[in-house]
């Protein structure tokens, strides 16, 4: 692994040093007529969105293009930091799907242009949702890298968040990796101690949502079960991600009740003990095209995803209402 320089000119490094955003100039317009002006209008200042989330009450305003981060071709997958400053995603835009970073050095301001991960890539092989600890420190992907093609995890560590990640292997994923499963769309806990992820059997079974555990970061994951409450029978369910505490999550589905294809859906539980409640769509995002591989923010108050609208996969957010 190799370091990261640190940059003179914080635009070469995924950065955008743009002026701080005049709050009494007319906002910037996105594609389609959205706006940003930085921090994004409507957001709740300071308040507990995770609780609107388990309540149900739950209110999300129109959702915005990330201009800054989309290229050519489909753009998926975002992860976004504890801070808010950091936006990883999966693009095709250089054929191939690769891992992608985005920086910025303000919430205040857009992301810079996304700089290709190439330690992550492996050359005619397909790259899917890098995932991170809290600490940024341990990364997780989906690829096709592996014998025999078959979609499978990956994982990297690195001692420090100014280290480059080096090449992804498969320490510790032996039972994930197991079986004659395809695995897509990891995303990894807070604390590295649980990997939820889509298992795809193929044929005529759909996908459906797994988590793996374990003790501690140094041991290995245990086998993936189903994550309780989430999944039914004669449809897909697919792209999980949580809350910090694991007590809310998020993900995709074609089952019935959306507004058509893909569509966001959440649900909440008490503890990781339990089961999640029934699922229930997510307010304002959901069209009839398709929606997928939705992020919250660490807060709860941002929820990142994708959305196909005009023909390719786009990446927007929208926030918690006032």
């Amino acid at each position: 692994m190799r370091p990261l320089v640190l940059c003179a000119v914080l635009g070469g490094c995924g950065f955008q040093a743009t002026r701080a955003l005049d709050p009494d100039a007319a906002p910037q317009e996105l594609d389609g007529g959205a706006t940003v002006d930085g921090a994004i209008d409507g957001a709740i200042d300071g308040a507990d969105c995770f609780a609107r989330w388990r309540d149900g009450s739950v209110a999300l305003s129109t959702p915005q293009r990330l201009t800054s981060v989309n290229g050519g071709g489909d753009d998926r997958d975002p992860w976004i930091s504890r801070d808010r400053l950091t936006l990883y995603l999966a693009s095709n835009r250089n054929v191939i799907n690769e891992i992608f970073r985005a920086g910025r050095i303000s919430t205040d301001l857009e992301f810079g242009p996304p700089d290709r991960l190439v330690n992550l890539t492996v050359a005619a092989k397909q790259q899917d949702r890098a995932s991170l600890t809290g600490d940024e420190k341990t990364l997780v992907l989906s690829s096709d890298r592996g014998p025999g093609g078959r979609f499978e995890i990956f994982i990297t560590i690195r001692p420090d968040k100014m280290t480059e990640f080096g090449s992804p292997n498969q320490d510790h994923l032996a039972l994930v990796n197991g079986g004659n499963v395809a695995s897509f769309d990891p995303f990894i806990s807070s604390d590295g101690r649980t990997l939820y992820l889509t298992a795809d059997p193929a044929g005529p079974a759909h996908p459906k949502l797994v988590a793996a555990t374990r003790p501690d970061a140094s041991r290995d994951f245990s086998a993936p079960s189903d994550v309780p409450g989430v999944n039914v029978t004669g449809a897909d369910s697919a792209d999980p991600a949580l809350s910090p505490d694991e007590r809310v999550i998020v993900f995709s589905s074609n089952r019935d009740g959306g507004r058509g294809g893909l569509d966001l859906w959440y649900a909440v539980r008490s503890d990781t003990g339990q089961a999640f409640s029934t699922p229930i769509v997510v307010p304002t995002i959901n069209s009839d095209e398709d929606e997928a591989d939705p992020m919250l923010s660490a807060d709860g108050c941002e929820l990142y995803f994708a959305a196909r609208h005009d023909g390719d996969y786009d990446i927007y957010v929208s926030v918690v209402a006032r």
